[in-house]
């Protein structure tokens, strides 16, 4: 027998010898391993994997089992031998790129389970029973845990594919004063269907760091997104973004805001508010045609320059604005819709229909109102701004769940596309839970 036969004869015995060991990785391997995020689609779909711990995991012999309207148990992937997701770090799954061998669709019972090679299952998800039965995400959207990799399942907007989840998990928000943030109930407000908290920057001033960010975490926890409220414009008296003397815009200003926002959004805070964006009804003596200066001008870049700082360090981060609700905004405020919704996510026009002298200007001027802004505002979002409260005379009193309710479903008629309850505090706080369905 010659050398080089007898080398392949021991090549082949050893590798015979190699194939009949079982290298798949045990339960205990890979404790720790989390499904993440789901996005199905008629024709592909992907499934994100999550290894949370501080070492890299094995997974080799972990198979994903899908059940479907079609399927029971498929077994639509099995990981190879010497499979390994690196700590901290996300592993896809996708029919695209055939790692799949089934489609994962959105409008089906759709589960799935991480099975280990001895049968243990690591972790599952089930559509109808995680986050409601026939509730299925939108076309850009996915179902993720929030927060990323340890939270519960939610519906988002937008799917964050290899990344930390982060997304809108519904379209009802509360305005908040920081001296509420500390007792407010948050699983009660998370349970009524509130999923954003437009938080007074107060409450950073108020307490330390960690007494604001432990909050946060309860919130997030809960699937909420917290935003931090900016009063821009305006300290106890208006602070105009035009440098009249010098005929310029106020950049010193600018970067003063941006700069603090900014600050926010590299703790980890996911939304940015600003409120006060605007003149006090001058706008038209802070315009200098002759210099390129106008009051709109002014409101539009500061949106544009915020955007691109803030979307610089976090590109998922939520950027919304507060708008007089009135029709000629552009003249009197400066805020031009078209061109505020160019640079920011949401535009939230504050369409109270209760006046302080007790008057009701109904449901379809608010329906009326807010399709003018949906009409106007570019590819921003429009969430009504709504009160909490009305006046009995000239006195402020809160509404009962049912007329807050009744309140805010006329906007479900209009292209508004979510409320704002102005504000925590007042009024019974209404289950707006299925408002959108």
């Amino acid at each position: 027998m010659g050398v080089g036969l007898l080398c392949l004869l021991l090549f082949s015995a050893s590798c015979n010898s190699k194939n009949d060991k079982d290298l798949s990785a045990s339960s205990e391997e890979m404790q720790g391993l989390v499904l993440n995020e789901i996005c199905g689609s008629p024709g592909g779909g992907w499934i994100e994997l999550y290894n949370p711990t501080g070492s890299d995991m094995n997974i080799s012999g972990m198979k994903v089992l899908l059940g479907d309207d079609y399927y029971v148990g498929k077994t639509v992937y099995t990981a190879p031998e010497q499979m390994t997701i690196p700590a901290g770090a996300y592993k896809i799954l996708s029919r695209e790129h055939n790692d799949l061998d089934a489609d994962i669709k959105t409008d089906e019972a759709l589960e799935i389970s991480l099975v280990a090679a001895d049968g243990t299952v690591l972790d599952a998800f089930a559509r109808n029973a995680d986050v409601g039965n026939g509730k299925n995400h939108k076309t850009d959207g996915s179902y993720s845990r929030l927060p990323d990799g340890t939270g519960k399942w939610f519906i988002t907007k937008s799917a964050t594919l290899n990344e930390e989840n982060f997304g809108i998990t519904n379209y009802n928000a509360i305005w908040m004063w920081s001296s509420s943030a500390m007792a407010a109930p948050l699983s009660n407000l998370a349970n009524k269907g509130i999923g954003h908290i437009l938080l007074n920057e107060q409450f950073f001033k108020s307490y330390t760091l960690e007494q604001a960010m432990a909050r946060i975490a309860e919130a997030e926890n809960l699937g909420m997104t917290v935003h931090v409220w900016f009063q821009c414009f305006y300290d106890g008296n208006w602070i105009s973004p035009v440098d009249d003397a010098n005929r310029r815009y106020d950049q010193e200003l600018f970067d003063a805001i941006i700069s603090r926002a900014e600050n926010y959004v590299r703790m980890g805070i996911k939304g940015v508010h600003f409120d006060y964006i605007r003149f006090g009804g001058t706008a038209p003596n802070h315009n200098f045609p002759e210099q390129g200066v106008t009051a709109e001008g002014a409101i539009t870049e500061f949106c544009r320059q915020a955007s691109e700082a803030l979307k610089k360090i976090n590109k998922h981060v939520i950027l919304s604005a507060a708008l007089m609700a009135e029709r000629s905004g552009d003249y009197y405020y400066g805020q031009n819709p078209d061109e505020m919704g160019k640079y920011l996510d949401i535009l939230m026009p504050m369409i109270y229909r209760y006046t302080e002298t007790g008057s009701d200007r109904g449901s379809e001027w608010a329906k009326n109102m807010a399709d003018y802004f949906a009409g106007r505002a570019g590819k921003a979002e429009i969430w009504a701004g709504t009160t909490t409260y009305n006046y009995v005379g000239t006195t402020v009193a809160g509404l009962d769940a049912e007329r807050m309710k009744s309140d805010c479903r006329v906007f479900t008629g209009s292209k508004a596309t979510g409320v704002v309850l102005f504000r925590f505090g007042l009024g019974d706080i209404a289950d707006l839970t299925d408002l959108w369905n």
